[in-house]
């Protein structure tokens, strides 16, 4: 999906999207090579039984993983570690990242088999499952987002902004349903302000510049960048998030048990890349890699790193990207009390750590 001037689209349009891309789930999906007689479900050439290290440094075959961010920000901060450190490498996997732009977008092309990954908001894979996404949650991404509500000079409060254009991701997009917490916490009703609905971070952002918006919800660096720029930061989501599950990684419950293995392999990556940014001594490596990927300014990528890796050490990048199924349920509430869903639903609906877990048990 793209972002156009008069690119408004309804919860019809969106869910309409949704349907067809389920309806063509089974089209191009890929498979992983069928592993060799005696391969141990986990483990590359490994003779079952065998321990889970001797698995991890087994010799993988070589397989491409077409993975899907919404922007480049360093919310997928991992993610550029586990290519840049050739921890993905490492396992045979070329990770072949797209950007999709927007949640919805990415749903689709992932329910139709042209992704295999999408690091994206729960919110929006929740309404996917309900409406019969054939999809689950398999790790976390980030789990506060750390937001910034960033607005239009002029703007000094978050009360100023009634009556006034909000730009968002989606209708049921997480930085959404943040988005309104944070307003309502400050009085505004849904009913008190519009929106335009205009993608990711990088297009939310350009939409505040360009006037089509008088704020939105940024992450980093895009959030810190505008304010260098004399763009205000009225509020974080931090001030209304206590435990909370932001991005996850999804994927098809049927790729995940056809493809398994290549599965925990790309997720020993991840877990390999979450626990290196999160080491102090990796800092100046870690701001680099930060630079190379988003191309923001080394003292902006610098405030980032210790705002997410320090001030807010273990509540948005967490060594272990297990989803938090107390975060995910704070999440499945909100959606109950905004009536994006009927009725309560266990968080363990959406996810499945199993392999997860595995990848975590084969790294040392």
């Amino acid at each position: 999906m793209r972002y156009t001037a008069q690119g408004w689209l309804t919860r019809g349009a969106l869910l309409g999207l949704l349907a067809l891309g389920v309806a063509c789930g089974g089209a191009g999906a890929s498979t992983a090579p069928a592993a060799p007689s005696g391969v141990a479900p986990g483990g590359e050439g490994v003779a079952p039984g065998a321990p889970p290290a001797a698995a991890a440094s087994a010799a993988p075959a070589a397989a491409t993983v077409e993975v899907g961010v919404i922007s480049t920000t360093l919310g997928y901060w991992t993610n550029w570690v586990g290519d840049a450190k050739g921890f993905f490498a490492d396992q045979g996997i070329t990770n072949d990242v797209v950007t999709t732009r927007s949640m919805s977008g990415g749903l689709s092309a992932l329910s139709g088999g042209s992704l295999d990954l999408l690091g994206g908001s729960p919110t929006a894979m929740i309404e996917a499952i309900e409406h019969g996404a054939d999809l689950v949650g398999v790790a976390s991404g980030q789990r506060d987002p750390a937001y910034s509500l960033i607005a239009r000079p002029e703007f000094a409060r978050v009360e100023d902004l009634r009556g006034h254009t909000m730009a968002i991701s989606a209708l049921n997009g997480g930085d959404t349903v943040i988005l309104r917490k944070i307003l309502a916490a400050h009085g505004l009703k849904d009913s008190d302000w519009d929106f335009a609905l205009v993608g990711g971070t990088p297009e939310r952002y350009a939409a505040i510049v360009s006037g089509g918006a008088a704020a939105a919800l940024l992450a980093q660096p895009q959030d810190l960048q505008a304010e260098a720029q004399g763009y205000p930061r009225l509020a974080l989501s931090s001030d209304v998030l206590q435990d909370y599950q932001y991005n996850s990684w999804v994927t098809r419950r049927d790729w995940a048990s056809a493809n398994s293995d290549l599965l925990v392999r790309w997720l020993r990556a991840y877990v390999r890349a979450s626990r290196w940014l999160n080491d102090p001594a990796n800092r100046d490596e870690a701001i680099r890699i930060g630079v190379e990927y988003t191309k923001a300014d080394t003292d902006i990528v610098a405030q980032t790193y210790d705002l997410l890796l320090v001030q807010l050490a273990g509540r948005v990048i967490p060594p272990d990207p297990e989803i938090s199924l107390s975060g995910l349920k704070v999440v499945v509430d909100d959606m109950v009390a905004s009536g994006d869903l009927p009725a309560p639903q266990p968080p363990e609906k959406y996810v499945d750590q199993s392999y997860v877990q595995r990848a975590m048990r084969d790294v040392q």
